[in-house]
Order: structure tokens, then C-alpha cells, then sequence
């Protein structure tokens, strides 16, 4: 069986009134229409594709639990470069008062 398709850039005419919209392609700024059946198999086909994809980006557990090791690793290393830069800023007081107080 073949689906027919219709492709209409911005501007031109609508298509027949047999024909219902299945999807906007942002990147040609066309939108596409099929006989109306199968258009709303076409969006719900799109439809899941996107939430597939989402899905599929997402990190696994592993990537996760690494991730979260790393920046706990970043955090108690940063976390000693400012208590090293604390304790050198109360040295720099300490002086700068001692040197005053003579």
C-alpha cells in the first residue's frame, strides 16, 4: 500500500481537504500532510521517536555513580585549596596586625 504525501512550503495553498497534517519540518520550513488515517499514525510514530530519543539520552546508573564520584573528588579538592588559601589569608592578617601593634 503506498501513503500519500503532500509537502507545502509556508505560503503556498493548502492541500485537499482529504489530507491532514502530519508533521512541521523546522529545518525545510515545510509541513507535511498525509490522507487523514495515517496522519494521525505518522504523528503518533513522531511522537514516540522524540520520547525514544529522550529515553535513550539519559545516563545510565553507572554513568551516574561515576559522575557523582568525580564531583566528590572535586568538591574535597576544592574544598582544601580554600582552606589553604584561608589559612594563608589569617597568616597575612596576623602579620600585618603584628607588624601595627609594635
Amino acid at each position: 500500500m503506498i501513503i500519500t504525501r503532500e509537502q507545502r512550503y509556508e505560503g503556498e495553498i493548502l492541500p485537499p481537504w482529504y489530507y491532514g497534517r502530519g508533521y512541521h519540518d523546522f529545518n525545510c520550513d515545510k509541513t507535511v500532510y498525509y490522507l487523514i488515517p495515517f496522519n494521525y499514525l505518522i504523528r503518533i510514530l513522531r511522537l514516540i521517536g522524540i520520547y525514544w530519543d529522550q529515553i535513550r539520552s539519559q545516563p545510565t546508573w553507572i554513568d551516574r555513580q561515576i559522575h557523582k564520584g568525580i564531583h566528590k573528588y572535586i568538591d574535597k579538592f576544592n574544598f582544601c585549596i580554600d582552606k589553604e588559601y584561608n589559612n594563608r589569608l589569617k597568616d597575612a592578617i596576623q602579620k600585618i596586625n603584628g607588624k601595627q601593634n609594635d
